[in-house]
């Protein structure tokens, strides 16, 4: 029965074409044609920067503190007279959405240290208290601070691109032989907390302060994306101008390497310094202290 079918099916085909031919012969007119399949017709063009992408960041950074306080009125100390002894860690994390030339950035930190130190070199005076060196400390430092900014890329600099496919705006998409230099401007605000205890061991407390406020940004970033995967990226801003901290700067530079497609590796450093002053006569503090340190960081991107 099979074989019945396959050749009713054959002859079908045979009759159908005789009669193209044969229509074509008497002048009925061509033979119909076959259209070709032009996958290209098929390709979407689609525009990956009228798209929103996601870079996620994670990062161990490795700060210290240095600079300056008063504390309850006193005279202002070198923060290094309660020295450090142990290496603290600061968990870190950014999150970019962007969308042609606009880049929607939200980032922290966490700082937190609770030890004992031994007052060095000078007095500690706070308030009516003083602690001469060799004396002991008890403090509790929480440190943290969370930023919203809005970044504009204002240049685009093709150096180099073999393929000609122009440099793209994000680092996970620049080609593989391609150099772009790119330039950002920055704006937006960063929120700083403070929660910060010390006493002398058996004695008085020094210092009980909890404070958060919020500082007006400005700034930019350059990007430099270089061939196979590699980049520099260079950031700074400065904020405050009285309305929060009395001033307050931030540089960060780093250095990227694409993984894969979608997954990247980073090492930088950071320096995060604010001048910020609160109260008046007994009740006087001022917290003039940087954060700085190396950091290292898994970047993904969706």
């Amino acid at each position: 029965m099979r074989r019945i079918l396959i050749a009713i099916g054959m002859a079908l085909l045979a009759g159908a074409a005789g009669e193209a031919t044969a229509q074509s012969i008497e002048g009925d007119g061509p033979a119909p044609e076959l259209e070709t399949l032009n996958l290209e017709d098929l390709t979407l063009n689609i525009d990956m920067s009228a798209r929103w992408t996601i870079r996620a960041t994670g990062s161990v950074w490795f700060p210290s503190l240095n600079g300056e306080q008063v504390l309850r009125g006193g005279p202002k100390f070198d923060i290094d007279i309660a020295d450090q002894p142990d290496v603290q860690i600061a968990p870190r994390y950014e999150l970019a959405f962007r969308r042609d030339r606009w880049t929607l950035i939200t980032s922290g930190f966490r700082f937190n240290i609770d030890q004992s130190a031994t007052v060095q070199d000078e007095p500690l005076i706070s308030g009516p208290t003083t602690l001469n060196p060799g004396d002991e400390v008890n403090y509790r430092i929480e440190y943290w601070s969370f930023d919203l900014i809005a970044a504009y890329r204002l240049i685009e600099v093709p150096l180099d691109n073999l393929n000609g496919r122009g440099p793209a705006i994000d680092p996970f998409q620049v080609p593989r032989d391609g150099v772009g230099l790119f330039f950002d401007v920055l704006g937006g605000a960063r929120v700083w907390h403070l929660d910060y205890t010390m006493d002398e061991i058996g004695g008085s407390n020094l210092i009980d302060q909890r404070s958060t406020w919020v500082d007006p940004l400005l700034g930019m970033r350059m990007l430099l994306d270089l061939p196979y995967g590699y980049g520099l990226e260079l950031r700074g801003d400065v904020g405050g101008f009285g309305l929060g901290s009395e001033f307050a700067w931030n540089v960060e530079v780093s250095f990227q390497a694409q993984i894969t497609d979608n997954i990247g590796a980073e090492i930088g450093f950071r320096h995060l310094q604010t001048r910020y002053e609160t109260g008046s006569g007994a009740d006087r503090f001022e917290w003039d202290v940087a954060i700085a340190g190396l950091y290292g960081s898994v970047l993904i991107r969706f």
